[in-house]
């Protein structure tokens, strides 16, 4: 997705000028809080006191100065009492800050240690041996650029946190800084591009002795809210398409077929098996429907045979049966020839 500055300042230009007035005024009124907060560390004499109270003041207005600046994007009203309407998000803020600018931090100390002992070694080189010297002046270098360049690629990388805090209140600290991440990873240098845009008008802001800065800073967090709906909107199509992927129906091999083109050779290669089988299948049919007409002829030739046994059993009956009469005919033949 192609990102273009000047379309986004255009948009940026047409909102602010839709709600001028309350974010002129949120902003007059940050501005003044966070200078309290400055001159009341200056009177106590404690380096601690300011940086802590404006960070106090920033978590109890500032998510609501960016709901406002959200609204302004997305073509809503913004109202002044939403700056006081987002004071839940105290220590979500604080936290989310902390963290963020302590891993800022540990990167920025460990870069401002390697930038010294460099200019140490380049100014007392003299002592060392040239060899020596060379490698340490180099490998200072190198460990220099790179940890400006880790420092730049997460402080780009984080810089989504405050509009997804205030955009999605169901995420921990630990899921917002993540979100934030994953959302940067293709659009490092079109953020990068777009902050140095800007450069004219902080330089602008500096002339002006900080004045130009109440209509710069709405301008261009609104320009940076616009961003931030397009990155948003490019990342959850990008979740959608995963999460199709993942639960796409799983095809049977029959299926799966079907929807493979099938090469000529083997598409009639395909259709003679289909014919054979078609054919050996109407035999089997026709000869488990003449298997029974079979077991019914066995059936009767059976009861033939069952019948024939039963005459037979029969006529022996009656044979036994007219047996003795004719053995009595001859008793009876015997005793008249006795007398």
């Amino acid at each position: 997705m192609n990102m273009d500055s000047a379309k986004l300042k255009l948009n940026a230009k047409k909102s602010l000028g839709r709600n001028f007035k309350p974010l002129i005024i949120a902003t007059i009124l940050l501005i003044v809080l966070e200078g309290i907060c400055a001159l009341i560390g200056g009177i106590i004499q404690n380096e601690f006191i300011a940086p802590l109270l404006v960070i106090i003041v920033e978590a109890l207005f500032l998510p609501g100065y960016i709901k406002m600046v959200l609204d302004s994007a997305r073509n809503k009203e913004s109202k002044l009492g939403d700056l006081f309407s987002e004071t839940g998000y105290f220590f979500k803020y604080i936290g989310v800050t902390l963290l963020v600018g302590v891993i800022i931090s540990l990167l920025g100390l460990l870069a401002a240690i390697d930038y010294r002992s460099l200019i140490s070694i380049m100014f007392y080189h003299a002592e060392i041996s040239q060899p020596l010297a060379i490698f340490l002046i180099t490998f200072g270098l190198l460990l220099a650029v790179s940890i400006t360049l880790v420092i730049l690629y997460l402080a780009i990388s984080f810089s989504q946190v405050l509009f997804i805090l205030v955009d999605r209140k169901e995420l921990s600290i630990v899921e917002i800084i993540g979100e934030s991440f994953d959302m940067m990873e293709t659009f490092m240098i079109e953020y990068f591009i777009l902050v140095i845009s800007f450069i004219g008008w902080i330089l602008l802001g500096m002339i002006t002795c900080g004045i130009a800065f109440v209509i710069i800073i709405p301008y261009m967090l609104i320009t940076f809210a616009y961003f931030y709906d397009l990155v948003k909107k490019d990342y959850e199509d990008f979740l959608k398409s995963q999460d199709k992927k993942e639960f796409a129906p799983i095809q049977s091999e029959e299926a799966a077929q079907k929807l493979e083109p099938v090469p000529a050779k083997t598409a009639k290669t395909q259709t003679k098996k289909t014919s054979t089988t078609k054919k050996a299948s109407a035999t089997k049919k026709t000869t488990t429907k003449k298997a029974p007409a079979k077991t019914a002829a066995k059936k009767t030739t059976a009861k033939k045979a069952s019948a024939t046994k039963s005459k037979a059993s029969t006529t022996k009956k009656t044979t036994t049966k007219k047996a003795p009469a004719k053995t009595s005919a001859k008793k009876t033949t015997t005793k008249k020839s006795e007398k």
